[in-house]
């Protein structure tokens, strides 16, 4: 699974979209990697102590075993998580474990699982776009996001989104609005260094992939897509 892209590979993946998009590949044995772990582990512990952020994360996943319905969410299982990792995500899920681990002002091995998970890829491939950030340069984006993902599925790799915090917002203010100045003021920093790694420095973040190549999902997701309903229909 840590076999990097190849050269073809990544081509393939950079000519699939427009000359305003950027696709970045970032393997695992860059010597700057490591900066990027950092801001990742940082972004995935503040995560799971924010109470909203933690209540919405847990929300958007489903439990087999706990007869949630598979078809709105995202099923547990194609998490690929070991035996280890399924226990402790139960714990993770308990709103009262994360609010202590919050008051106390620990719980910095909460981003050990996301160290673990980036070292075992291949790396991590990041979209952006030029321009200020309007919503249309955003939907162009997304456009060009979609035809990475489905060049990536053509070329056999497997593909996991793995947004950080600092991907949603483009100023200090606005991550500091989102996890508090306290939090911003340790993770905005951190989050720069990984663009600038990453190849953004010149660009809106628009996405980032943790990819691998390896034998295929073990389970598929059942969500169904949102029902898009016309106003007034019932």
């Amino acid at each position: 699974p840590r076999t990097p892209l190849s050269l073809e590979q990544v081509q393939q993946l950079q000519g699939c979209v427009g000359d305003r998009v950027k696709v970045h590949y970032t393997p695992v044995d860059h010597g700057s990697f490591e900066v990027v772990l950092d801001a990742f582990m940082a972004s995935d512990r503040m995560r799971h102590l924010d109470a909203q952020m933690h209540r919405e994360l847990f929300e958007e996943i489903t439990f087999p075993d706990c007869g949630d319905d598979l078809l709105e969410g995202i099923d547990v299982r194609t998490l690929e998580l070991s035996s280890k990792d399924q226990r402790m995500i139960r714990v993770l899920q308990r709103d009262d474990a994360v609010q202590l681990l919050s008051e106390l002002d620990v719980g910095h091995r909460l981003g050990e699982g996301t160290r673990k998970s980036l070292l075992a890829s291949s790396g991590i491939v990041t979209v952006g776009i030029s321009g200020a950030g309007t919503f249309e340069d955003f939907v162009e984006g997304g456009i060009a996001l979609e035809q990475v993902w489905l060049t990536a599925t053509m070329l056999g790799l497997r593909m996991q989104p793995w947004t950080p915090l600092f991907g949603y917002t483009h100023s200090r203010s606005e991550l500091s609005q989102m996890i508090g100045p306290s939090r911003c003021s340790e993770l905005y920093p951190k989050g720069q260094a990984a663009l600038d790694v990453l190849g953004l420095k010149d660009h809106k973040y628009v996405f980032s992939f943790r990819v691998h190549q390896g034998s295929p999902h073990t389970a598929i997701s059942e969500r169904h897509k949102p029902v898009m309903r016309s106003v007034g229909s019932t």
